[in-house]
């Protein structure tokens, strides 16, 4: 299926996240019942955890000065400008995972991501997530599937809501690292005037982690995947895929866990933005690095720095950014 969505994604919404939720539960059912449970096992007690993190910072972007024309053509792009503003975060998650017999499961978990800026809130979102999922064992690996709800809204008017249903399986965990796979389809929805942006989407992805023998880092880490977007109103142009490749290194000096991280992407349109010109593709590379320190009874300081570039064919698209912040967070033992 390379160079095209997968046919499932073309189906209507609901239709599609039905067929693939009864799809899972025959697979699993059957896997479930041919899985033999260890005898004499004991159901092992619910567990709930609860973070919260809070930071402030400063954001740099460089973005060209657009400006749209009625007529060809169509848009005139001026030179970059620079936006600088201070930045507070907010993030607060929490899950709570219920074991029920054998090698089944239930979790719900739940996040709040809050930024704010000056400058008018410029770059200020809310994001809001929420899923459940039911986890099984299917011949012997374990694996969860379920519904996912997401709500976004950017300098404080809503953007886009999302459904989906995602699934995952854990291929290894043990102390020489872990090794996960990732599925997801879903919806977009937006409001009013930014309907012409709901879209079908769909995601895979895999991310392996080695903990053990590794000369001077604590660990590494690399995470690859490719996902796809159709948008409902046939628009090419806002139709696309892509494929991100992402790798980092943990290590400790003294107290202090440091980690640093690069992250490639790529993604191909399927037709022009504009009623002319070349289909957009855009090259986005980002690096990060942290420093954490842990104070005790759950809580930790981290200072981190990012620094992300978007370089696209159509200099619209071009952006730069850089920022740094102080965080203090808490997370229940």
């Amino acid at each position: 299926m390379k160079g095209q969505l997968p046919h499932c994604v073309c189906l209507p919404a609901a239709r599609q996240l039905a067929t693939l939720l009864a799809l899972w539960c025959v697979v699993t059912h059957h896997a479930v019942a041919t899985t033999q449970e260890p005898a004499g096992s004991e159901v092992p007690a619910t567990n709930a955890t609860f973070s919260a993190d809070l930071s402030l910072g400063r954001e740099t972007n460089h973005v060209p000065e657009v400006t749209w024309l009625d007529a060809e053509p169509y848009v005139l792009i001026g030179p970059n400008q620079r936006v600088t503003v201070p930045v507070w975060r907010t993030s607060v998650m929490g899950s709570v995972d219920m074991p029920l017999s054998g090698f089944q499961r239930v979790s719900v978990n739940w996040r709040l991501d809050q930024q704010r800026s000056g400058s008018g809130n410029l770059l200020g979102y809310r994001l809001m997530t929420a899923d459940a999922r039911w986890g099984t064992a299917v011949a012997g690996i374990p694996t969860s599937v379920g519904p996912g709800v997401q709500e976004l809204w950017v300098s404080g008017s809503r953007f886009r809501r999302t459904a989906s249903l995602d699934a995952d399986a854990t291929l290894q965990a043990d102390p020489q690292g872990i090794w996960s796979v990732f599925a997801s389809v879903g919806v977009y929805r937006h409001p009013g005037e930014l309907r012409d942006l709901d879209a079908t989407a769909w995601s895979v992805s895999t991310l392996k982690r080695w903990t053990a023998d590794l000369p001077g880092v604590d660990a590494l880490e690399l995470d690859m995947g490719m996902r796809g977007e159709r948008n409902q109103q046939h628009i090419a142009g806002l139709s696309s895929r892509g494929v991100h490749v992402r790798s980092g290194v943990e290590y400790s000096v003294g107290d202090w866990s440091l980690s640093w991280g690069v992250t490639w992407q790529t993604t191909r349109y399927n037709g022009a933005v504009l009623d002319t010109g070349p289909s957009r593709r855009d090259a986005f590379v980002s690096w990060d690095a942290s420093a954490s320190l842990p104070l005790g009874a759950g809580w930790q300081i981290r200072v981190s720095t990012t620094s992300a570039s978007n370089r696209a064919n159509l200099p619209m698209f071009f952006q730069k950014s850089r920022g740094w912040a102080l965080s203090l967070g808490y997370t229940s033992p």
